[in-house]
């Protein structure tokens, strides 16, 4: 298919926080002349959004590896069909800790994340059971939630003095 179907998958940003809300885009351009397809309709037959969260854990020569779905989606509705190709934005909810953790990179633990969008598609003139699979993978970095904003203080709040990085005071004799 990705030599028949042109298509681009985007997320904002690579960098994701716990409990954050993605929307995933995916948008597919008619198919190409040598494709043998060019003027019909692309359907989606289903597609599954998922998140994979991915540990390895060692200690001397010891190693455990460990893959877990933290996120499954099924988006089989609302898939538009049409000859000029399609545009969909999905709203993807990260879950928080503990069913999901941070990005992790050191030598005793690493936990890595990975994004997927699974799909089956097809021609309107193919019958289901000949639909392709698509299978679009990005690597993301999952981080902890944003603090939240620190809005200037109001006029009549008392501001705190500035910082000073010099110590003043009587002479101790510590």
């Amino acid at each position: 298919w990705e030599s028949h179907l042109p298509f681009t998958c985007s997320i904002p940003n690579e960098n994701i926080q716990l409990g954050e809300t993605v929307p995933l885009t995916i948008q597919f351009k008619p198919f190409i002349p040598s494709s043998g397809l060019v003027g019909q309709e692309l359907v989606v037959v289903d597609a599954v959004v998922k998140m994979k969260q991915y540990t390895r854990l060692w200690h001397k020569w010891n190693v455990k590896n460990e893959k877990k779905v933290v996120v499954e989606m099924p988006v089989n509705h609302g898939w538009v069909p049409g000859k000029d190709g399609m545009q969909r934005t999905i709203m993807v909810n990260v879950p928080f800790a503990p069913r999901l953790s941070c990005t992790t990179i050191t030598k005793p633990v690493r936990k890595t994340h990975c994004l997927k969008l699974i799909m089956r598609l097809k021609a309107a003139s193919m019958s289901d059971k000949h639909a392709k699979q698509l299978r679009i993978e990005m690597p993301v970095n999952i981080t902890g939630p944003r603090p939240p904003t620190v809005h200037p203080p109001a006029e009549e709040e008392e501001l705190l003095p500035s910082y000073s990085s010099v110590w003043e005071g009587g002479n101790d004799s510590d």
